[in-house]
């Protein structure tokens, strides 16, 4: 069990972070009443990242690229490339072999305020990982790790950007 003293990116408080399970990244809360934000802590590299605070969105969103939308569901998104025999629930178009079938997992789920949130992480194989991650906003997300995705964020799978839009899609 590894522990930290760090400090908020947005108050400048100062905080002791306790990793019990020895994850590599874990989401606090500013202790600070005036502050109260969320900070993404990753103890394999000592960064601190602020998380954005964002207003709660009532559908799941979707995922833009290359000017075309794909509308997430309620509940299991599996995100992948587009193919005849892959199993993704969202098929990315696009002939980026670097993009594996079945690349990442998308829960959207409802919370008891009626807010939907999504929740992301990887499906690949622990060595497509380490050969090239899939990227949250520029940081790796690593192995095992789900982290909530904000209106907004980009995500890189294979060497293609999207980009997670948490509202409804626009006709």
């Amino acid at each position: 069990m590894e522990s930290k003293i760090i400090t908020c990116p947005a108050c400048r408080g100062r905080l002791e972070v306790t990793n019990p399970n020895d994850e590599p990244v874990l989401m606090v809360k500013c202790p600070n009443p005036q502050c109260g934000g969320r900070i993404r802590v990753r103890f394999d590299t000592g960064k601190t990242i602020l998380v954005p605070k964002h207003e709660a969105a009532t559908v799941p969103g979707y995922l833009t690229h290359n000017g075309q939308h794909y509308t997430l569901s309620e509940g299991r998104n599996i995100v992948g490339r587009a193919s005849q025999s892959g199993s993704a629930t969202v098929g990315i178009f696009t002939n980026d072999r670097s993009i594996s079938r079945v690349h990442c997992l998308m829960d959207a789920i409802a919370t008891k305020s009626g807010r939907v949130k999504v929740v992301l992480s990887d499906l690949r194989d622990a060595e497509k990982i380490q050969v090239r991650p899939m990227l949250l906003n520029d940081e790796p997300v690593l192995q095992g790790e789900r982290l909530v995705l904000d209106n907004g964020d980009e995500l890189v799978l294979g060497t293609q950007l999207l980009r997670f839009t948490q509202k409804p899609l626009e006709s």
